[in-house]
Order: structure tokens, then C-alpha cells, then sequence
């Protein structure tokens, strides 16, 4: 924020959930700049900005990590450009997910359906760079099962610094996260080889599969 007058308007914070390492410094923001808008769960639609004139900013309530988690889609007025997901730690970019610390897979599993659901272009922005640990989880995966994508993105990861800075698009992301793919043939055969019982359902896919990436 170096630079930035005290009396500036248009900044807006996005508080995805109520975690520490998420909201910590917002009180310190807010005193410094008063105009500041915060978003975060419970902001009312009548609430949203049209950040710098042309960009609109959607939340989505996505409760799993916590039962105060956002997404917020921010996107150009015009479409001219690919919308940006901004998914704090409800879903990682290159395989991952949040740990479910107030939800389910059931919970999660209109979440997955919804971000599924918006345009392949979307860029995606988690909330931490993790993608080592779900590379690991993705080789953990094509150990039991040949996923190419799953393969071919934790080859990617392995090689390519930083990697976490760079936006993902959804239509690569679904394709390279088990917990996108749930519904997918390997994946669910992965699950009920690693627990030993059918996948009957898809939350139970995907209970599976965070059972299991919590295990690594």
C-alpha cells in the first residue's frame, strides 16, 4: 500500500474467511484508510463495487473450510476479458483443495459443481501456494491409477519456479484436480482402491480423496 493516500477511494479488501493469516491486518488497513471497503461473507449484493468503473465483483458463499468462506468472481463490465475466481483457501490452484475445518464433502460438493460451472477461461487465484503438497498428492493418485493430466501437472509444478503466481485457468485446473473430477472414472476407482470400498456417491469421492490427501 506504499504510495497510497489515506483518503483514497476505490480500495477494496476481499476477507474470503475469518482465518488469522486472512483477516489479521485488515484493522490496521481500515484505520489507515478510511475509505476502504472490505468484502467478505454477509456483504449484500446492494454492496458490491464496480471496482476502477468496470469491473463487477460477485461473492459466492462457499461454506466447507469455513462456514464463513467466499469466493469472489471479479469481472469486466464489457467481458472483455476472462473473469478472475478469487477462491481464498476453498479450492488451490494445480490439484488442492482447503481442508474441510466446518464442512463436509457434502458441503463441498455444490462448490466443486459451481466452479465447475462458470467459463473455462476463468483464471483462478487460491489462497496459498501449495502446489508441492498437491503435486505429491497427485503422484500419490497415478501411483494407483494412470492419470495423465495428474501426471502431466505435477511434472509442470516440478518444473516450473513459482509456479503459484501464475493465474490457472479453469478449464486446466478441472481437468488436473481430483476434486474437480470427482466424477471421473479413474478417480473414483483411485478412491475405492486407496479405502478399500465402493464410491457410491460423489461426496463420497470426495471425502475419500481429502481423507486421503490429509493422510500425506
Amino acid at each position: 500500500m506504499t504510495g497510497v493516500a489515506p483518503d483514497s477511494h476505490g480500495l477494496v479488501v476481499l476477507c474470503t474467511h475469518g482465518h488469522a493469516d486472512h483477516i489479521q491486518g485488515l484493522p490496521d488497513l481500515q484505520r489507515r484508510f478510511p475509505h476502504l471497503v472490505s468484502l467478505s461473507h454477509g456483504t449484500s449484493d446492494a454492496h458490491l463495487p464496480l471496482l476502477d468503473g468496470h469491473l463487477r465483483v460477485a461473492l459466492h458463499a462457499t461454506p466447507c473450510h469455513t462456514r464463513d468462506s467466499v469466493c469472489a468472481l471479479v469481472s469486466d463490465a464489457d467481458d472483455a476479458a476472462p473473469s478472475i475466481l478469487f477462491s481464498g483457501d476453498t479450492l488451490f490452484a494445480f490439484g488442492g483443495c482447503g481442508r474441510f475445518f466446518q464442512g463436509s464433502a457434502d458441503d463441498f460438493f455444490p462448490i466443486a459443481t459451481y466452479v465447475r460451472s462458470l467459463p473455462p477461461a476463468t483464471r483462478l487465484c487460491g489462497g496459498h501456494a501449495y502446489s508441492a503438497s498437491n503435486a505429491k498428492f497427485l503422484k500419490a493418485i497415478c501411483a494407483t491409477v494412470d492419470v495423465p493430466e495428474f501426471a502431466a501437472v505435477a511434472e509442470l509444478v516440478a518444473a516450473t519456479p513459482d509456479i503459484d503466481l501464475a493465474p490457472r485457468s479453469l478449464k486446466d485446473e478441472i481437468a488436473g484436480n481430483p476434486f474437480l473430477s470427482f466424477d471421473r472414472p479413474e478417480v473414483i476407482r483411485a478412491v475405492e482402491i486407496h479405502t478399500g470400498k465402493p464410491a457410491t456417491s460423489p461426496s463420497s469421492v470426495i471425502a475419500g480423496l481429502r481423507a486421503w490427501k490429509n493422510s500425506l
